[in-house]
Formats: structure tokens, sequence, C-alpha cells
């Protein structure tokens, strides 16, 4: 197993409703709604996410490339778990 670099978290927020939404550039080539992620804590254990959502400048996509500035919205996580300059990291086989 190998992980990738997706991004580096620039800002959290929680949004009632919506849930976990992290901020920053994407470092990969192309991240997609319903990937599977991995977020590391830098001294906790790794823990698996999946990508719920993706938006840039209010709209909704479907995907993001290399560069682009999102917002993703990560699934089951609440608010305790996640901080700023934590990576995202994609698991390739």
């Amino acid at each position: 197993m190998r992980k990738e670099l997706v991004m580096v978290i620039d800002e959290v927020f929680f949004i009632i409703g919506k849930g976990i939404i992290v901020l920053g550039t994407i470092q990969n080539e192309k991240v997609e709604v319903g990937q599977k992620v991995i977020v590391d804590p830098e001294y906790l254990p790794e823990f698996e996410t999946k990508i719920k959502g993706i938006e840039a400048f209010r709209k909704k996509l479907n995907f993001a490339k290399q560069n682009d500035n999102v917002g993703l919205l990560l699934d089951k996580l609440n608010k305790n778990q996640i901080k700023k300059k934590m990576k995202i990291y994609s698991v390739l086989f």
C-alpha cells in the first residue's frame, strides 16, 4: 500500500447538518466524491474517511484536480478529530 498526498489542511469548519469541511489546495492529480482517504494526525494513529462532497467558489464538483483550492466534505468525523496542518492522503495499491 502506498499513500499519495491529497491536501495539507489550511482551515477546518463544522457546519451543522453537513459535517466537517476542510479547505486546502489539491496536491495530487485528482480526487473524486466517494473516494476513500486517510487523515494523518502526525503523532496519532491514522484514520480513514470518505469524501462526501467537493466545493469550490460555492459550486459543487464531482472531482478536483491538482492546484485547485477546494473544500472537502468528509464523512463520519467529529470536530475534535481534525485540525489545521493535518495531511490527507489517498491510498494507492
